[in-house]
Parts: C-alpha cells; structure tokens; sequence
C-alpha cells in the first residue's frame, strides 16, 4: 500500500498563502483505514466528499443569494467537518469562519 508520504503535496497556492491544500497524514489515516483488504476505499471515500461538496456549495450559493444565513451556516458547518475529515484543512478553516 503507498502512503500519501510518496506523494508530493509540497506547498501548493491555490488562494491560501502558500498552505497545503491536503494534510498527508490525514490521507494516510484515510489509506490505513482501507488497509490492504480495501484499497479502493480512498478513492470512494473521495467520490463521496466530492459529491457531498458540490451539493452543499450549491445549496450555500443559493442560500446566500436569497439571505438565508441559518442555511448557510448548517451547509457550512456539514462541509467543514467534512473537509477536515478529507485532509482538506484549509478549506475547513474557510467553511468554519462562513459558519
């Protein structure tokens, strides 16, 4: 099993100065999880959040749109810990200030 280690996550800027758009060791908790019985687990786990993801930005957009902020704020919250779980702790700290 490869672990997030062989991969490059370097210090790529995607709009946050510099910081790591994924947290290695959360990927390779999320690898371990899977193990050797499951190793396309990452990969699902993957297509979940993204899908996830999407819904909840669009039902963000649209309830920024329309004033909601109580929906706003529950779509932001379910996306942040989302996202912390995914290794994507960056974006988790821009979904918790949007809370």
């Amino acid at each position: 099993m490869q672990g997030a280690g062989e991969f490059d996550f370097g210090q790529h800027d995607a709009g946050l100065g510099g910081a790591r758009i994924l947290d290695p060791e959360v990927i390779d908790g999320l690898l371990a999880l899977g193990g050797d019985d499951d190793p396309g687990l990452l990969g699902e786990l993957i297509e979940m959040y993204l899908d996830d993801a999407e819904q909840r930005m669009t039902v963000m957009l649209a309830a920024l749109e329309s004033g909601d902020c109580e929906t706003v704020g529950k779509a932001a919250h379910a996306l942040k810990s989302a996202s912390a779980n995914m290794g994507a702790l960056e974006f988790s700290k821009v979904c918790l200030e949007l809370e």
